[in-house]
């Protein structure tokens, strides 16, 4: 049975109780600033079961940091349900996550749902898509195409979008050349299998972010990856296959550029999802392993390992 080490520098993170929403956020950004002053502290050489005990709450920590990340990000999701999205969906706005749902006085000024919602993302534009794209070389398309729907460039813009939008569905569907030709509906699907579960997150607040990814794929395939033929009738939304092979037969939109913006940015909130939990296990697993050498000894420790490697 290992003991927990009260004599050193640094110390596992306690979570507070948590009474209100927002309150996993507030601690995550103090538990952060926490962490990067321990960082200062951690001694070079892990060896001796003192330096262990200040790497093992080191990694708790990190650990921790995630873990409430997570559970802010499904509370998001869990705030947002009880608000009805349903006439925006159906029109191809989603905001993801709807926490930050932003609006402009009052609707029943604007005569249609995409006149109020251009309004209000024209207003908010750089606040709204203000965040980074994971690829250097895809962000700078991103940051690009930003600049060509400011100057009302539409049709340049929509064009820019569609491949930043292909380049999510590859990363989180993690598609690989094996896996044989690749195509929107296969990735968007699996990416819908790999949204991650966890016992001590509600499966209300999964449930609830799955089935919001499941809307946007859903509308996705039916709309913009819909085939269209040339002489087919010009379809109420964007569609990447006229956009892109030059049979478009009418002029692209403020309102089409935005709903494609929003698309994108509802990818890199999934994707901030699945680096999430990938940091949750990974610190969980340095974290038990430091555990193991203090209780094992790093000689036992390392032959246990073997064997299990065997």
């Amino acid at each position: 049975m290992i003991k927990l080490h009260n004599m050193t520098k640094i110390q596992e993170y306690k979570i507070e109780p948590i009474y209100a929403s927002g309150d996993y956020g507030r601690q995550a950004i103090i538990l952060r600033n926490k962490i990067l002053s321990d960082a200062k502290l951690l001694p070079e050489d892990s060896r001796t079961d003192e330096n262990k005990w200040e790497w093992r709450n080191f990694y708790q920590n990190v650990y921790i940091y995630w873990y409430l990340i997570l559970q802010d990000m499904f509370e998001g999701a869990f705030v947002a349900s009880m608000a009805d999205n349903t006439a925006n969906e159906n029109a191809g706005w989603f905001t993801n996550p709807r926490k930050h749902r932003i609006h402009l006085g009052n609707a029943d000024d604007y005569k249609t749902i995409d006149e109020y919602n251009a309004a209000v993302y024209n207003k908010y534009f750089d606040s709204f898509f203000n965040f980074t794209v994971s690829s250097e070389l895809v962000n700078k398309y991103f940051i690009e195409a930003k600049t060509t729907y400011k100057e009302g460039k539409y049709y340049c813009t929509a064009c820019a979008l569609f491949p930043i939008i292909e380049h999510y569905s590859r990363l989180l569907s993690a598609y690989s050349s094996e896996d044989g030709n690749f195509t929107q509906r296969t990735a968007l699907n699996a990416i819908l299998e790999r949204i991650p579960k966890w016992p001590s997150v509600p499966s209300i607040s999964i449930d609830y972010f799955t089935n919001e990814y499941r809307k946007i794929k859903d509308f996705m395939l039916e709309n913009y990856y819909k085939h269209s033929k040339q002489e087919d009738p010009e379809p109420q939304f964007i569609c990447r296959h006229r956009l892109l092979h030059g049979i478009i037969t009418r002029d692209v939109t403020a309102s089409d550029c935005l709903k494609l913006f929003l698309i994108i940015r509802s990818f890199a909130y999934l994707e901030r999802l699945f680096v999430a939990a990938e940091k949750l296990i990974k610190y969980n697993s340095f974290t038990l392993q430091t555990e193991d050498r203090l209780l094992f000894g790093d000689e036992e420790y390392e032959k246990i390992i073997a064997e299990l490697l065997q």
